[in-house]
């Protein structure tokens, strides 16, 4: 309640000075051009914004009455916001940083102006949702000014919401598209660090785990209650443990009992974390007998492979070689499920959707590294090696390009551990390609100029592994 109470003062805080009046007719053309926008796309009409938008006949807060006033009455339309893409490319070079803090005012007052409506009642609304997208999208291109301009505004908007707004808790932050895509808004322009947080944290009026999962992880979990305290404190100390380099994740969302999740734009990642109970275990069958069977909390388990699949997202943008690599390994495996480290999901599953290879890997990878690694050794030895080839890659993903990867082991109450150990690559020009017509046989030649990671330090040992043309291990030293 402080908090909120502090955030009332900035109520007083004015539309910035003013520069001479803007001229009526000027004032009337330029919100006539805007209204056109609203549902018609029109070059001429953009450049004669354009124009004005780079000229400083105009302050910034002459253009910020003027959407203060265009809200008043006209929805943020997609049309707007290709607009102001266009003038974001094709103002002249010096005035872009000028066009670009006066596209963050106008995002402002269309989120002020949806605030006010949801403060009268409205249950969503559509303005404050392409109002927060666009936001999202500005604010890393803005300058620092730009920022603290565009969060001021924000802020102002949010304190006139809150002076209206009771009863405050259900005026605050739920799982619905509109809350989710103004908070992760929020937090693309807020200042760094904890102070910024805070600020945060008052506008959006975040209580309990969502309080202390924001402004300690500079991530937003929304889950409506759905999370209990022992899953919220399991999510919470996973995030601690996964380098925070790795993804770009802006918000943890908990999807109801129906397992419905709110359709969002997509321009940042938000991962999809079930409420599974706590008492229920992983199977410990995943393991082969002979390096015992450990078993973990499911729900900590199915959180971790969420957070992976955002970091495979991130680090196959930023290494396209691991692309490769697994695609590789899935020719090579096919559809013998001993091929697998996870010997109980159907090949289909991994043929059909690729991009579940890996995260099917951290699955084991979180409840104990080194036991996921013997059971790699377990099925090289009767030469099924394509498991420690994804191994070997999920080490590769998590290392984020360096020299260490962290190794998990996690327990039946969802506490996950974390320790780095060293890793090693080998150079690789190219790899063949199974035949697919001759199975055994090799086929065409693919280009891969990556270095694939081949060496790890487990068990008290340094492994380093050899590869075949295929580029899959053949052999193993161990010292």
């Amino acid at each position: 309640m402080k908090r909120l109470l502090a955030l009332l003062a900035v109520l007083a805080v004015p539309i910035q000075p003013a520069a001479p009046e803007m001229a009526p007719d000027l004032e009337a053309q330029i919100l006539a051009a805007f209204d056109l926008l609203t549902s018609t796309e029109d070059v001429p009409t953009g450049d004669f914004l354009i124009q004005h938008l780079s000229s400083e006949e105009l302050a910034v807060a002459d253009w910020q009455a003027l959407f203060r006033a265009f809200f008043e009455t006209h929805p943020f339309t997609d049309i707007h916001g290709r607009f102001w893409d266009y003038a974001l490319g094709f103002a002249p070079g010096p005035a872009q940083d000028r066009v670009a803090t006066v596209s963050g005012y106008w995002a402002g007052e269309a989120v002020r102006a949806g605030l006010l409506r949801v403060q009268q009642g409205a249950a969503t609304d559509a303005t404050l949702i392409a109002s927060s997208t666009w936001i999202q999208g500005l604010a890393p291109g803005l300058s620092t000014t730009g920022r603290t301009d565009l969060f001021t505004t924000l802020e102002a908007a949010f304190a006139e919401y809150w002076a209206g707004a009771m009863p405050v808790p259900e005026r605050g932050a739920h799982a619905t598209p509109m809350w989710i895509e103004l908070a992760i808004a929020l937090g693309r322009c807020a200042p760094s660090g904890v102070p910024g947080r805070e600020r945060v944290s008052a506008m959006l009026a975040l209580t309990g785990s969502a309080l202390r999962f924001w402004e300690a992880r500079g991530v937003f979990l929304f889950d409506d209650g759905r999370l209990d305290e022992s899953q919220a404190l399991s999510l919470n100390q996973l995030m601690a443990v996964i380098p925070p380099d790795l993804h770009e994740i802006a918000a943890i969302v908990v999807p109801d009992a129906g397992g419905q999740a709110p359709a969002l734009s997509g321009l940042a990642q938000v991962i999809l974390v079930p409420a599974i109970p706590m008492s229920a275990l992983s199977n410990p069958a995943e393991f082969t007998p002979r390096v015992g069977q450990p078993v973990a909390s499911e729900f900590t388990l199915v959180a971790a492979q969420q957070i992976v699949r955002a970091i495979q997202d991130t680090q196959f943008a930023r290494r396209p070689g691991l692309v490769a690599r697994r695609d590789a390994i899935l020719m090579r495996a096919g559809t013998a499920e001993e091929r697998y480290l996870r010997r109980f999901i159907p090949p289909a599953v991994y043929l059909n959707q690729p991009d579940e290879l890996l995260p099917a890997v951290a699955y084991l990878w979180f409840i104990d590294t080194e036991r996921t690694f013997q059971t790699a050794l377990d099925l090289f030895e009767l030469e099924k090696r394509d498991a420690m080839d994804s191994f070997l890659l999920f080490a590769d993903l998590m290392s984020g390009g360096g020299n260490e990867t962290p190794i998990y082991r996690t327990d039946d109450l969802g506490r996950a551990v974390q320790r780095t150990v060293p890793i090693g690559r080998t150079w690789v020009d190219s790899v063949r390609l199974p035949d697919p017509g001759e199975p055994g046989l090799m086929g065409d030649t693919m280009p891969v100029n990556a270095n694939y990671v081949t060496a790890i330090a487990l068990l008290g040992s340094s492994w380093r592994f050899d590869l075949n043309p295929l580029g899959g291990t053949i052999r193993w030293n161990r010292r």
